[in-house]
Parts: structure tokens; sequence; C-alpha cells
């Protein structure tokens, strides 16, 4: 089955709107980037447009973008799941979410945190004026 991209229409904002559906629906079925021709020929436009919009896109943090890669642009928000799935490739264990968290409090006891990765174990980070050493 193959993936087709919405043609742009009058209600569509942009072309960068298109590539970006698209994108979203490549990476969903097939796990990895499309290229820059399979984009522009779903699109119905050239490379150059596509480029254009990839870089509008990776400007507003929408995709990553991985120069040199084939199939190197995919949705930020499948970003987090690539790197798990490679990390676990490469024999690390993920936990799974809603796992607790272990850390050190500044005196060195066991702290269980129910969510976010923190390490207070560190020194409060200290703001400093431009420019300051």
């Amino acid at each position: 089955m193959e993936i087709k991209a919405v043609r742009l229409a009058p209600d569509m904002p942009s072309r960068k709107d298109q590539v970006y559906r698209f994108l979203c629906d490549y990476h969903d079925r097939y796990h990895s980037g499309p290229s820059l021709s399979a984009i522009a020929a779903a699109c119905h436009t050239n490379k150059a447009r596509v480029q254009d919009a990839i870089r509008k896109l990776e400007r507003e943090k929408l995709v990553q973008r991985t120069p040199g890669k084939k199939g190197g642009t995919i949705p930020s928000r499948h970003h987090a799941d690539m790197v798990l799935r490679e990390l676990e490739a490469r024999g690390y264990i993920i936990n799974p979410p809603g796992t607790p968290l272990i850390d050190l409090d500044q005196d060195g006891r066991l702290v269980v945190s129910a969510g976010t990765v923190t390490n207070a174990s560190l020194p409060p980070a200290r703001p400093r004026a431009h420019g300051a050493a």
C-alpha cells in the first residue's frame, strides 16, 4: 500500500504542512524517514521546495534531521522513540513509562521520584551575567 500525500488545496496553510503530514504518515508506517525524491513525488513538487519546507520545519523544531543519512528526516514526536529503539538494539534496558526513578539527595540518601529525571546531588545552577566566567 502506497502512502499518498494530500494534494495542496486552498484550505491548507502551506506546502510545509503537506510535507509534515507526509513525513508523519510515512514514519508511522515504515519507522524511518522518506527520501527527498519520495516526498517530492508524493507532494507533487520538486526536491528544492521539499528541502525548503524541511528547513522551515526544522527551524520550528517539528522535525529532526540527520544530514547525510538516508531517510534521516523524521517528525520530532518520533525522535524519542527512535532513540530508545536504538539504545535497546545496542543492549541497553529501557524502563517502561511510570517506573519510579531512584536518585541521591545532597546527603547521599536514596530518593524515589515518580516522574522526571533529576539530579539532586548537583548544586543548582546560578544565573550569571552574559560573558561572565
